[in-house]
C-alpha cells in the first residue's frame, strides 16, 4: 500500500511478496479491498489506555495518541496513499473510514460528551464537528509532510477549540 497504493496491492502482488499461494490468501479474504481493510485495521489498532479523570486531560491524551500514530512514517505514507486512492474509489474510502476510524472517533466523541457534562463545552455543540476540529491539525501536518508538531502546538489547538466551544460566561 505504501509503495503502490490500492491498485498495486492486489492479491497477486501480496501473494508474491508474502511467498504464499493466492489460494491461501483467498481462503481468508474474498477480495483485495477486504484484505486492505483488514491490513489497515491492524495498522489502525488502538490499544487500551487508562484515561485520567479530568475530561480536558482525557482530550489531551487522545490528541497525543493520535499525533503519535500519525508521526509514524509508515502510517503517514499509507494514509497519504489511502487519501489519494480515495479520490478514485470513494466508496471504498468511506468503507475504510467507517470501519477503521469509528473506534477512535467513538472514544473521542465519548470524551467530548464528558466535556459537555463537565461544563467545558456548550450542550448544543455538534460533537462530530468538534472532533474534526481537534484532529484536523494533526492530520493536515502529517499529510503535508510537517513532522515537527510539538506538544505545545497540540495544547494550543486543544485550548483554542475548547475556548471556542465553551459556554458563555455569566
Amino acid at each position: 500500500m505504501a509503495e503502490r497504493g490500492r491498485h498495486g496491492a492486489g492479491i497477486q502482488a501480496v501473494a508474491a511478496r508474502s511467498g504464499v499461494a493466492k489460494s491461501t490468501i483467498y481462503r481468508r479474504w474474498s477480495s483485495r479491498d477486504e484484505l486492505i481493510v483488514d491490513a489497515l485495521a491492524e495498522l489502525f489498532a488502538v490499544g487500551e489506555t487508562t484515561l485520567p479523570d479530568d475530561p480536558r486531560a482525557q482530550l489531551r491524551v487522545a490528541l497525543r495518541q493520535l499525533h503519535e500514530q500519525w508521526s509514524d512514517d509508515r502510517f503517514r505514507r499509507i494514509m497519504r496513499r489511502v487519501a489519494a486512492d480515495g479520490s478514485e474509489a470513494p466508496g471504498e474510502y468511506r468503507r475504510f473510514r467507517d470501519q477503521l476510524v469509528s473506534r477512535r472517533r467513538t472514544l473521542l466523541l465519548e470524551i467530548l460528551g464528558r466535556c459537555v457534562a463537565a461544563g467545558l463545552i456548550r450542550a448544543e455543540t455538534d460533537l462530530g464537528w468538534a472532533a474534526d476540529l481537534l484532529v484536523a491539525p494533526v492530520i493536515v501536518a502529517a499529510m503535508t509532510h510537517r513532522n515537527d508538531v510539538t506538544d505545545e502546538q497540540l495544547d494550543f489547538s486543544l485550548e483554542t477549540v475548547l475556548s471556542g466551544l465553551a459556554p458563555p460566561r455569566l
